[in-house]
């Protein structure tokens, strides 16, 4: 199975500012030398992006050390590109920043209101966000200038690139409308880590591109706090690591057996996905378990899986390692009690889709080991009882509350993907594509993550290596297609 050896630490605001005092406190590092080390490595990602001397660059700078870190980095602009400073109108400036001010000015560098950026935004291709850093707290009410900052991006085809946050991000979890009062960003350079506002549902898509540029700081030396905490992102080739090496020597059931109990009128698709995809992710045999009425559909549509009735469960919980309960099942309250008699018996189990319209979240002590289960955001909130705010707002956190408390591995579907652990870590899948916003696609997913849990010796590996293969497939479908049109 995969190693984990190439995860990064998802960090909170406090935890980031924390980090910066220990740079400065404990390792003797001034402050004014990682604004320079930040204004370095937010230039060398800016010229891996884009052609600076191809764009028309507006700069977007507050009165705190985000807007210094801005300022810093206008020195490292060779003299043929194109941009303009808007400057925050304010009474109170950092030092930090203050000195990059007067380093400016006494180079002849000239700043522009910033209240007069929206009047010229049109005229600009690219916008560098430095209004707000992680030191932002809202108010009541929305901030009017950034609001109407915001607006105006949306309205323009120009570049943003957020330097360390975007500018409001926190307002998308105090409001509903939270994204209107915040700028949205097409690239996010994060100052650091990761952070962990980043990922919360509500705020992501305000990000764009996450992109982390590491500076002088040592996680080492953080609170006890954050090991209680912890969180890490799982970089595009963690889970393609290290795979278990393939025998030759095997049969179909010790390749790996897989048993779905899905499917239903009208519905038999979810099983036959799900089935199939177990027999792609490396299953030797798979079985698909069904409703009388079903049967015969399901043996014509899909000759490759064993079909069999759900009430002949019991032949097949010797023989087959790992069991998805859910794939457009449909269940009786009689056949549902009937099936949680055999949980017990179930080595490893994934739930998903109707599983979570036939049982309720006390079901889940009954499997002898942790299940993983597979919702999507709705089934969420449905099967433990969440409102929109808890889930979408304070997602990691959430995520890892109900993972631990249940004693499973929770797997929260979205455009990323949070997989919660038992013992309390939340690992973030940040792969977002919109050809997985499909129906069916979940049930492939399910079939995948059951294939790697038949030899699982870490759950945890098996679900993320399932994950990424399904992204990989995802990825290849579509570079075949753009390659035929």
């Amino acid at each position: 199975m995969p190693k984990l050896n190439n995860t990064l630490p998802i960090i909170t605001n406090p935890d980031s500012k924390h980090l910066d005092t220990l740079a400065t406190q404990l390792h003797h590092i001034p402050d004014s030398v990682l604004m320079e080390q930040a204004a370095s490595q937010i230039y060398a990602q800016l010229c891996r992006d884009y052609d600076l001397q191809n764009e028309r660059i507006a700069i977007l700078a507050g009165s705190g050390n985000n807007g210094g870190d801005a300022l810093a980095l206008v020195r490292y602009f060779p003299k043929n590109v194109d941009y303009d400073i808007y400057f925050a109108e304010s009474g109170r400036y950092s030092l930090l920043n203050q000195m990059q001010q007067d380093i400016l000015t006494s180079l002849g560098i000239t700043f522009r209101p910033l209240s007069s950026f929206c009047d010229n935004a049109a005229s600009y291709t690219m916008v560098i966000d430095a209004l707000y850093g992680i030191g932002y707290s809202a108010g009541r009410e929305p901030d009017t200038q950034l609001c109407r900052i915001a607006e105006t991006l949306r309205e323009n085809a120009a570049a943003v690139v957020a330097i360390d946050i975007p500018s409001g991000l926190v307002e998308c979890n105090n409001a509903d409308d939270g994204a209107s009062r915040c700028i949205c960003a097409d690239r996010t350079y994060s100052i650091g880590f990761h952070k962990a506002l980043f990922y919360d549902i509500s705020a992501r898509p305000c990000c764009g591109t996450i992109v982390n540029l590491p500076i002088s700081f040592s996680i080492d030396y953080i609170d006890d706090d954050l090991k209680q905490r912890r969180t890490y992102l799982v970089s595009r080739d963690t889970a393609a690591q290290n795979h278990r090496p393939i025998s030759q020597f095997v049969h179909k059931y010790t390749k790996g057996a897989v048993c779905v109990i899905g499917g239903s009128r009208g519905r038999i698709g979810a099983a036959i996905h799900c089935g199939r995809a177990a027999l792609s992710g490396g299953a030797g045999i798979v079985s698909a378990l069904t409703n009388d009425d079903c049967l015969d559909s399901l043996n014509i549509a899909a000759p490759e899986l064993v079909c069999d009735a759900i009430d002949n469960i019991e032949s097949y919980l010797t023989k087959y390692q790992s069991f998805v309960i859910g794939p457009g099942v449909s269940l009786t309250s009689d056949k549902a009690a009937q099936l949680c008699q055999h949980f017990c018996r179930m080595k490893h189990t994934v739930l998903d889709a109707s599983f979570f319209t036939h049982y309720r979240p006390d079901v889940l002590k009954k499997f002898a080991a942790p299940p993983v289960l597979t919702p999507h955001v709705g089934e969420c909130m449905t099967f433990f009882g969440l409102d929109k705010a808890q889930l979408c707002h304070n997602t990691i956190e959430t995520v890892r509350r109900l993972a631990a408390e249940h004693g499973v591995y929770l797997l929260l579907k979205s455009a990323t993907q949070y997989l919660g652990t038992p013992d309390g870590i939340v690992y973030v899948i940040d792969r977002p594509n919109a050809a997985a916003a499909q129906a069916g696609s979940g049930d492939l997913l399910a079939g995948l993550i059951a294939a790697q849990l038949c030899h699982a010796e870490n759950i945890a590996e098996a679900v993320m290596s399932a994950v990424n293969v399904f992204y990989d497939g995802i990825d290849g479908f579509l570079k075949e297609l753009i390659k035929k049109i």
